[in-house]
């Protein structure tokens, strides 16, 4: 049996990560499986709730035929998880890291850089390559998410000596993109780096365009 614990809500959708694991263990499974044993893949949406997720992450732990998870995508899970798999020495191979504590968990290893990382290394590449002098940034409202990525951005700019005049957390599902991309123009920014999830960040571009912005470099995380 092999676990996993993702998100999917409107507007934040992990489950790609999940059924592609599944495809892989479902292709093991058609050769044989590992020395003759099929594996048993159990993913469960934790609906972005922490209570949901702690019930769940408790689950899985409290079942010793659960070897491993594999694939764990969401955005509130990995602090909660840590400390219920530590006790039952459960290890996660988590599909996507978002929160802070996805990536300063022993039990807990993202296959991907993470937000804050992602932001830093756009910010790298609009100063190196394009010469910007100052970058804006917006981001989700969620804890561990939000002023932990843009901490990593405000970090670089000081190092790199350009200036942030803007910084914007909003919660999730972004409702009002609009009056977002208003005040990125109203600062001036010569770049800004939204860490929203994609459906978000494509209608903050879209509004950003709507305000004729779209001469300022965007990326999104």
């Amino acid at each position: 049996k092999i676990g996993a614990l993702v998100t999917k809500i409107p507007g934040i959708d992990f489950t790609d990560i999940t059924d592609a694991a599944k495809a892989y263990f479902d292709c093991v499974n058609d050769n044989g499986g590992i020395n003759g044993r099929p594996i048993a893949y159990d993913s469960q949406d934790d609906g972005l709730d922490p209570q949901k997720g702690s019930a769940l992450a408790t689950r899985f732990a409290n079942d010793s035929s659960v070897v491993a998870m594999v694939g764990d995508a969401s955005f509130v899970s990995c602090g909660i998880a840590q400390p219920i798999y530590a006790p039952a020495n459960l290890y996660s191979i988590t599909g996507v890291g978002v929160p802070r504590s996805c990536f300063f968990s022993a039990n807990l290893a993202p296959l991907n850089a993470g937000p804050r990382l992602s932001m830093v290394s756009q910010a790298q590449y609009f100063v190196e390559k394009q010469g910007v002098k100052s970058i804006a940034s917006v981001g989700s409202l969620l804890p561990e998410i939000g002023d932990w990525v843009n901490g990593g951005l405000t970090a670089y700019a000081a190092r790199a000596g350009i200036d942030v005049p803007y910084k914007s957390l909003a919660p999730l599902p972004v409702k009002d993109a609009n009056s977002i991309a208003v005040k990125i123009g109203g600062a001036k920014p010569d770049a800004y780096i939204a860490a929203f999830p994609g459906p978000d960040n494509a209608s903050l571009l879209k509004s950003a365009q709507q305000q004729g912005l779209q001469q300022i470099g965007r990326a999104h995380v």
